[in-house]
């Protein structure tokens, strides 16, 4: 009975992987991203931006489920359908919650959306 021998990865060959499969999925992320900000023809879609002759960068940001802290592992949370042209005053008001934006097809930011910006809130009960 001979035994068969295995050779012996070489060293850092699974950092290696891991460091081409991360690369991979920012790639793709960043082509969804850069397909949102050319629908959105590199505009604030907030109706009636009052920032627009600011000039402000504009931001490609998750509209339906944010990234969250790490990133997005899966790829399943950054497709151009999740993800809307914002100037960076409505984007850090999305992300710290004084805004809304909802989409209302199937199609996700793709169609048309509800802009909300005075969101109701209720004080805790004691």
């Amino acid at each position: 009975m001979s035994h068969q021998t295995f050779p012996k990865p070489r060293r850092g060959d699974a950092l290696l992987e891991r460091r081409a499969k991360r690369a991979a999925t920012v790639k793709a992320e960043q082509a969804e991203m850069q397909a949102a900000l050319k629908r959105d023809g590199r505009k604030c879609r907030w109706p009636n931006c009052a920032y627009a002759p600011k000039k402000l960068p504009i931001d490609a940001c998750h509209v339906i489920q944010h990234r969250g802290m790490g990133g997005n592992p899966k790829g399943d949370r950054t497709t151009r359908q999740q993800i809307m042209a914002l100037c960076r005053i409505h984007h850090g008001q999305l992300d710290a919650g004084e805004i809304a934006i909802a989409p209302t097809t199937e199609t996700g930011t793709d169609g048309p959306c509800i802009f909300v910006d005075e969101l109701v809130r209720t004080e805790p009960k004691r």
